[in-house]
């Protein structure tokens, strides 16, 4: 019943494959620290990995009750629910996290995934745009180039993949993004 040996049986079990029986420490550290968010986070995350989004959802929104500004709950049921095909619920929660969190780009970074998988680039910009400002990340640039791609402005997405990729030289993922895009576009060169 010793909530640190649970977290280390579940941490085992994940590590060798073993799904249930990390399910079920994690829940038993669930009821011994039943005001835990982190370990209930943890079942609810288990949970999708079993494939029940169902009682992931539950598990996630209970997270919530306990720790309402949670983000990584937050991130992750908006997650399921785009998943879901409710993507306006998820909206809901990314403005929900943008209101408790107005200097984190998490928030406004969810609202324009959010945006772009119900194929609005144009609608997601801003919100790319934002959490840009508020957090540059070339997981940021990248999101922003692609939303550009998709709304037609591909010679400005360019520009400023170009100006990232000059300032940043080193910066890997951002270059085999740029590789990838050239190979969408038949530019093999």
């Amino acid at each position: 019943a010793d909530p640190d040996m649970l977290d280390l049986q579940g941490k085992a079990q994940l590590a060798r494959g073993d799904l249930p029986a990390a399910m079920e420490s994690y829940k038993q550290l669930a009821q011994a620290l039943p005001r835990s968010a982190p370990a209930l986070l943890q079942v609810a995350a288990l949970r999708l990995l079993t494939n029940n989004p169902t009682q992931a959802e539950e598990d996630f929104k209970s997270v919530l009750a306990i720790q309402p500004d949670f983000p990584s709950a937050q991130l992750e049921l908006a997650a399921l629910y785009v998943r879901k095909g409710s993507p306006d619920l998820a909206l809901m929660l990314a403005d929900r996290m943008q209101r408790q969190h107005p200097k984190g780009a998490a928030g406004f970074q969810l609202q324009g995934d959010i945006l772009m998988a119900k194929h609005q680039p144009a609608a997601a910009l801003p919100a790319y745009e934002h959490a840009y400002g508020l957090h540059v990340t070339n997981e940021l640039a990248i999101k922003i180039d692609s939303a550009l791609r998709e709304a037609g402005r591909v010679a400005e997405a360019e520009s400023r993949l170009g100006k990232w990729l000059a300032a940043h030289p080193d910066d890997l993922r951002a270059q085999a993004y740029r590789a990838q895009t050239c190979i969408g576009a038949g530019d093999f060169k």
